[in-house]
């Protein structure tokens, strides 16, 4: 039966339980004796009416024994009530009758939910059992959540199985936290799969039990081991795991400074970003450049007081020494709304080292104090970034049209130059480059970047600057002034 199905079938019946159990509280004679004789009438209507009654008397033991018994009526509505409604009695006589019923196709899941509400554990084993042999699609979700309620050791590996066919956070929360030391054992001995598997379903479960064998496989790449691990130290362990994280990383290789770092950054503590504001400052380059890519990726993603301490330790960063350092802090904090954050970025752009990043920072921003350095980035010597810079000053738009112009006509001879040299290169590059199969070619003279992006821009003052451009000596500036001024024609 379509899991569906069954559970909008399960309100239902819940719901008609309520609601005769109200009625039966308002009632002033005992009608227990004459439901249960009722039972036995020959009119299915009559049963049903008992059988109701009985179900909704889920605190009164004379109930038990005669809802077994009707666990054989020919009737399937009454059958399906009493499987349901003996989950709710919670009396353990009914255990021996519902294991039963895991075998019947119609009512097995029923049967596992009630067995799970009584919580004797003599279901374990019979449980276990439909768990492995139920021939149904997916998903045993029945007997998942009915060992969840048992907290038996004796399922824990059963269950852990199941995680195979993508059953979900279901399977994970019902191993529970019997199942801490399992995993642990399997995380520290286990093959990839299953240690990739362990340490997942410890970010549900797990409890400083756990601590020392998620931190040893922190730096762990393969099968995301060490990916759910952070997670499983971040989301269920926290606070208690900042110390033990930090006398990691100082012991670890990088990748296991850089998971440590993350899950640092993941914790939900001010004295976790008092330690990322350390590791920030550590004396060796490379292991300082690490931590500020780790923190970079991370705050791409991340929002709240999380985000907030790591743009704290980005902030510093903005203040390193290495210029590199500076540049992927202030990239990571290009969209960050502190005030502190929006005054280093300006004062990077006095930076030579920085100029070029901030202003695109601030240029996405609209802030127009960046356009004269976009303009130097345009002109600069990096590609890459003279191409992200024509794309922000295409974005600013009409404040960029003078400078842009100004660009399109300086009749410095390095800017052909360039792109001379390039393609000369490129006309002595092995065939392969040649023929349009490698990495597309990046725009080396300025002036092609500012055509293209004054015809986006679509001013009108580009239009006599863009003209002249047709008669250049250079047949890309050419090219690029014929593309300009034709998107110019469209707008207008």
């Amino acid at each position: 039966m379509n899991v569906f199905i069954r559970k909008i079938l399960m309100v239902l019946i819940a719901s008609m339980i309520l609601v005769s159990a109200r009625s039966l509280a308002l009632s002033q004679t005992d009608v227990i004796p004459t439901a249960i004789a009722d039972l036995s009438s020959a009119d299915g209507a009559v049963r049903y009416r008992a059988a109701s009654v009985l179900c909704a008397a889920t605190d009164d033991p004379r109930t038990v024994e005669p809802l077994i018994g009707a666990l054989n009526d020919p009737d399937y509505g009454i059958r399906l009530m009493v499987t349901n409604s003996l989950g709710f009695h919670k009396d353990r006589r009914a255990v021996p009758a519902l294991i039963g019923l895991l075998n019947d196709k119609t009512l097995q899941g029923f049967a596992a939910s009630s067995l799970g509400m009584i919580g004797d554990t003599a279901a374990v084993e019979p449980l276990i059992q439909f768990l492995n042999n139920s021939d149904r699609e997916g998903c045993n979700y029945p007997a998942i959540q009915a060992l969840g309620q048992m907290h038996d050791t004796r399922a824990v590996m059963p269950l852990f199985s199941q995680i195979r066919k993508d059953c979900g956070a279901d399977v994970a929360r019902a191993i529970g936290p019997v199942g801490v030391e399992p995993m642990i054992e399997i995380v520290r001995t286990g093959t990839a799969t299953d240690r990739e598997y362990a340490a997942w379903t410890l970010s549900f479960i797990a409890d400083e039990r756990a601590l020392d064998a998620l931190i040893s496989v922190l730096g762990v790449k393969e099968n995301r081991v060490g990916d759910n691990a952070s997670d499983a130290i971040a989301l269920r362990i926290g606070s208690p795991a900042i110390g033990p994280l930090h006398s990691a990383f100082k012991g670890g290789d990088l990748e296991l400074k850089s998971r440590v770092v993350l899950t640092l950054a993941k914790i939900d503590d001010d004295r976790a970003a008092n330690v990322l504001l350390e590791l920030v400052s550590q004396n060796e380059n490379t292991v300082r450049r690490m931590v500020v890519d780790t923190l970079a990726d991370f705050h791409k993603y991340s929002y709240g007081p999380k985000s907030d301490r790591v743009a704290s330790a980005l902030l510093m960063a903005m203040r390193d020494k290495d210029p590199e350092i500076r540049n992927i802090a202030i990239g990571a904090l290009s969209w960050e709304q502190r005030t502190d954050v929006y005054q280093a970025l300006v004062s990077a752009l006095d930076d030579p080292a920085t100029s070029a990043e901030a202003s695109l920072v601030l240029g996405a921003r609209k802030d127009l104090r960046a356009v004269p350095h976009l303009l130097a980035a345009l002109k600069g010597d990096q590609p890459s970034i003279a191409a992200r810079a024509a794309a922000v000053l295409t974005m600013i738009g009409e404040p960029a049209v003078d400078g842009l112009i100004a660009v399109l006509t300086d009749q410095s001879s390095e800017f052909p130059a360039r792109e001379a040299r390039r393609r000369q290169s490129r006309a002595t590059a092995p065939l392969f480059f040649r023929c349009g199969t490698g990495p597309p070619d990046p725009v080396l003279d300025p002036r092609v970047l500012a055509a293209t992006a004054l015809g986006e821009i679509g001013d009108e003052h580009a239009r006599l600057p863009l003209t002249a451009a047709l008669k250049d000596k250079a047949e890309w500036l050419r090219m690029a002034a014929a593309a300009a001024l034709e998107k110019l024609n469209t707008k207008k």
